[in-house]
């Protein structure tokens, strides 16, 4: 049942690739913010770096969870 979800495909690639690169995104986003404060590129108060940061946790949480089941073939 977990598999059917997982492996659904949206846009030609599945559910979990899609939450992968969307946890990438928001790891990166997180670690920019410092990046352009220090650059001087932009003044982005540090609860945005601390929240994509905590998004970031929970996303890669849930992706971890559906790799792991998926692997047990759950």
């Amino acid at each position: 049942m977990l598999s059917a979800f997982a492996y659904n495909v949206i846009f030609g690639l599945p559910f979990i690739v899609w939450g992968g690169i969307l946890t990438f995104v928001f790891f990166l986003s997180a670690a920019f913010i410092p990046l352009a404060r220090k650059w001087k590129l932009a003044n982005i108060s540090h609860e945005w770096h601390y929240r994509l940061a905590y998004i970031a946790l929970i996303l890669g949480a849930f992706h971890a969870i559906f790799g792991i089941l998926l692997n047990l073939g759950l």
